[in-house]
């Protein structure tokens, strides 16, 4: 009987360790799973230099500088405006030809060419986003609907999957934004963005 209690102690002495375990960050599979995946895209450093293209309207202008100041101010990657053009571009297009035609895309991301370093990893040149005010106007879109959507391309273009965790901006649903906290960019996003760019 002695022995037997014994044994009893010691399981329930692992189990007690396991679950303490457990509730260490890091150490939860659910934690573990709450970081936006990525799409084998990215920058060689977390920073990149951005060009707004011609022709796009200053109340848009104003929305992708408001995504970029939400992006910089979570530190975890750092967009930088050039008044020249660089191969990070964003702008618009009211199209309903080619691609655009019968789609709802609010916004979509090109990541461009990959090009090798001395290292031999292969980091890509920049990216290209067009957002689509015409689908936005037909879905309504809110202020902060078209705010997110700028900040989702941009996860894109940082390198960032669909994550359907609903407190992440890279949700792919954008409907959905408008249930979000207005301007938020999860935690999730951001630990993706520091995941990415801490790989070796």
């Amino acid at each position: 009987m002695k022995q037997l209690s014994k044994i009893t102690g010691i399981i329930m002495a692992l189990v007690i360790s396991l679950v303490a375990l457990s509730s260490l960050p890091g150490s939860n599979a659910k934690a573990d799973q709450n970081i936006d995946p990525n799409i084998g895209f990215r920058y060689e450093q977390p920073t990149a230099k951005y060009y707004i293209r011609k022709g796009t309207p200053q109340s848009y202008r104003i929305i992708i500088n408001q995504a970029i100041t939400n992006w910089n101010k979570t530190h975890a990657f750092n967009w930088v405006r050039s008044k020249t053009k660089v191969p990070t571009t964003i702008g618009i297009t009211n199209s309903n030809q080619g691609f655009w035609k019968g789609n709802h895309y609010a916004g979509v991301t090109l990541n461009l060419t990959k090009t090798k370093n001395v290292n031999d990893h292969t980091f890509q040149t920049g990216a290209k986003i067009t957002l689509n005010p015409r689908v936005m106007a037909n879905m309504r879109y809110t202020y902060d609907q078209q705010l997110l959507t700028v900040e989702h391309e941009l996860g894109h273009a940082m390198g960032l999957k669909h994550n359907h965790e609903k407190d992440s901006i890279m949700y792919p649903n954008d409907t959905y934004y408008n249930s979000l906290n207005p301007n938020q960019i999860g935690p999730s996003d951001i630990s993706g963005v520091q995941a990415l760019y801490n790989e070796k």
